[in-house]
């Protein structure tokens, strides 16, 4: 059996440290996990694993930056360990795999909390801190959670094609929560979950960084406007370095 453990598309550098763990290990091949896979990020640098088998207690280890193919890996494993992106935890509860999040506090207001308690209440996913980690998979808390309700089989387009037809409701809709988001995180430019298919069609949700219309400044438009927009398109910002940009 195998673990896959990703920390999305920047670094995560307390999940790394603590995947590198004799801890972690002994736990791993205690619940029978053979082999582990590790996409650290900018965190590469920090994975130190144990060199001796008898230290790795038999475990397989393999460890990279990036890939461009995070769902093979996903569907490989028998388990995933996750950050708390949004697109990272659907990617795995998609897929069917058992999961455990990991929140990462030093991401804006540690917004990514919300969404793991929620889906962990759900009973959907597992969610641990860095240093509980291997007691999560000792008490094999991952096993027996509730399968994910399936996503819209329809191609995205298809779907915004007759999003697009009706009134602009949602752009009044979009800048309201860009708002009202600021106001919470404080942030310039919040951060919201964008729905996307993968290379190989695959419904994925992504983290993104919106900017506005184009052919408008960032959110000119108040919430008091009429809703005279000069495009219905928008511009995101996200990071160069993941397969975001090619699948969008």
């Amino acid at each position: 059996m195998s673990v896959y453990v990703t920390v999305g598309s920047t670094g995560f550098d307390e999940l790394v440290k603590a995947v590198c763990t004799q801890e972690f290990m002994q736990a791993l091949a205690s619940q029978g996990f053979q082999r582990l896979m590790v996409q650290c990020g900018s965190s590469l640098d920090l994975f130190t694993p144990p060199t001796t088998r008898s230290e790795s207690f038999g475990i397989s280890i393999e460890s990279f930056d990036y890939t461009n193919w995070p769902q093979r890996l996903i569907e490989q494993a028998d388990l995933v360990i996750c950050h708390a992106g949004t697109g990272s935890i659907l990617e795995a509860l998609h897929s069917g795999k058992p999961t455990i999040v990991v929140v990462n506090p030093s991401l804006m207001d540690n917004h990514q909390r919300e969404i793991a308690e929620e889906l962990a209440t759900e009973g959907y996913v597992v969610e641990a801190k860095p240093d509980l980690l291997a007691k999560a998979i000792l008490q094999g808390e991952y096993t027996g959670l509730r399968p994910y309700p399936a996503a819209d089989p329809r191609p995205i387009g298809e779907i915004i094609d007759q999003e697009t037809l009706r009134d602009p409701e949602w752009k009044k809709e979009f800048v309201r929560y860009i708002d009202e988001e600021r106001k919470i995180s404080k942030e310039r430019f919040p951060a919201m979950a964008l729905s996307t298919v993968d290379l190989d069609g695959r419904p994925s949700v992504r983290m993104v960084s919106p900017r506005g219309f184009v052919g408008d400044g960032f959110l000119k438009i108040s919430q008091k406007d009429t809703g005279q927009w000069t495009s219905d398109i928008l511009t995101f910002c996200t990071h160069a370095q993941s397969n975001k940009v090619s699948e969008l």
